[in-house]
């Protein structure tokens, strides 16, 4: 139980092809960190990095899943890095009724592209299922941040930051 723990800490944190994430200093729990805007675009400013994409995890029950985690991202940002594709299409850009289903939520939900997913009080139109072959992520979505920020009523607010430093920085040293 605590190597799946680990490897599921791990995959959170190496996200998004990501050398390591910044988080609220102190948090409780990675869940609970908020890191504003101007954080986040300190972070992506930096010369050594090559990428900042901002994310809100946002954790409410599902379906019949207590748990299930969406992950607010800008749709310009998840192309940057984007999951394998199994079905549909990416996030548009500019929309906010949009989500990209894990494919075993998809499978868990019985969705498939085009019905509604509702998180919260908002209703999302399923528009891709993705794999990328960790738990949290297939049993998820991704959705605009945007919309998860309204849905969480945490306007400004990601809750990592997931940092790709440019080619022959350290990320070790960038980190710090």
């Amino acid at each position: 139980m605590v190597g799946g723990l680990k490897q599921t800490a791990a995959q959170i944190l190496r996200a998004y092809d990501a050398d390591f994430i910044v988080a609220q200093k102190g948090a409780s729990d990675l869940s609970f960190s908020a890191v504003t805007e101007e954080e986040w675009q300190a972070v992506a400013a930096r010369p050594d990095v090559e990428r900042a994409i901002g994310a809100l995890l946002h954790i409410s029950r599902v379906g019949g899943n207590p748990y299930f985690m969406t992950v607010g991202i800008r749709p310009e940002d998840l192309a940057k890095s984007p999951p394998d594709l199994r079905e549909g299409s990416l996030l548009s850009e500019g929309a906010t009724d949009e989500i990209m289903l894990g494919d075993r939520a998809a499978s868990n939900l019985n969705a498939g592209i085009g019905d509604t997913v509702t998180i919260g009080t908002q209703s999302f139109r399923v528009v891709g299922i993705y794999h990328a072959g960790n738990v949290w992520e297939d049993a998820g979505a991704n959705a605009p941040l945007v919309a998860v920020q309204e849905i969480a009523s945490k306007p400004g607010i990601v809750t990592v930051v997931y940092v790709k430093v440019k080619e022959g920085s350290d990320a070790r040293a960038s980190a710090q």
